[in-house]
């Protein structure tokens, strides 16, 4: 990817507790975060590769960002950079303790403090889910990009659903999509069938985790969906299991 010159950045910090996560987890917390770095006006720096734990995926797995993620196309949206690229200068100046976007904006100007981080605690996304981030330029700016209807509500704003809604992975893993809709043929329904850690980590042991994993075995699968999906119709399952 061709480098970009470095305009002033924005980053959260620490990425520790998201990073054990899933995908869509990780997904939601970045998302979360860009939302504030176009409200600074700034470029947000993503970590360099998304790694996913034992619990989420067979023996824990780690990609480059790029590799998952167009990050060209994403930067069309919100200027985003990579933590590993070249001339990134580092962290800079953490912002004070309850200092919000407006605040950012005014005490640290991209001219005195170029480099600006924000400390946050727990799952970055819950900063969204509280409405501690500004998230009506984005919100914005993906409406005009993509044509959606006026007016944004809570259910459409991009804020978590940025980087989940599909549009920003990568050309290989798109190609890799149609070829799956290309072998199913017509339409389909799909279902992401979550058992592993949720079967794990289920309260109170064992009769939860009895009864998680009796409502998840095919026979029951198959009598939930029919509930919802024509008999004869094509269903796609992803799972966390082999």
């Amino acid at each position: 990817m061709e480098e970009r010159p470095m305009a002033c950045t924005f980053r959260w910090v620490p990425y520790r507790s998201d990073a054990r996560m899933g995908l869509n987890h990780q997904m939601s917390s970045l998302s979360c975060a860009m939302n504030e770095a176009a409200a600074l006006g700034r470029s947000f720096v993503l970590p360099a590769e998304i790694c996913t734990a034992a619990g989420h995926n067979s023996g824990g797995a780690c990609i480059p960002f790029d590799e998952l993620f167009d990050v060209a196309l994403l930067s069309s949206f919100v200027p985003v950079r990579l933590a590993n690229a070249t001339g990134d200068p580092g962290s800079g100046v953490t912002l004070r303790a309850g200092c919000n976007a407006a605040c950012a904006r005014a005490e640290y100007p991209c001219s005195s403090h170029p480099n600006l981080q924000r400390r946050q605690s727990g799952f970055w996304y819950s900063a969204c889910l509280r409405n501690t981030v500004d998230t009506e330029p984005l919100a914005r700016i993906a409406q005009a990009r993509l044509a959606m209807p006026a007016p944004y509500t809570g259910a459409t704003a991009p804020s978590l659903a940025l980087l989940r809604s599909g549009l920003f992975y990568s050309g290989p893993i798109k190609a890799a999509a149609r070829e799956i809709r290309r072998r199913i043929g017509g339409p389909y329904s799909a279902l992401h069938l979550r058992r592993s850690d949720k079967l794990a980590e289920c309260h109170p042991a064992p009769r939860c985790v009895a009864q998680r994993n009796a409502s998840t075995q095919p026979p029951s699968v198959l009598q939930a969906m029919r509930r919802f999906v024509p008999r004869g119709a094509t269903l796609y399952v992803g799972s966390t299991e082999a």
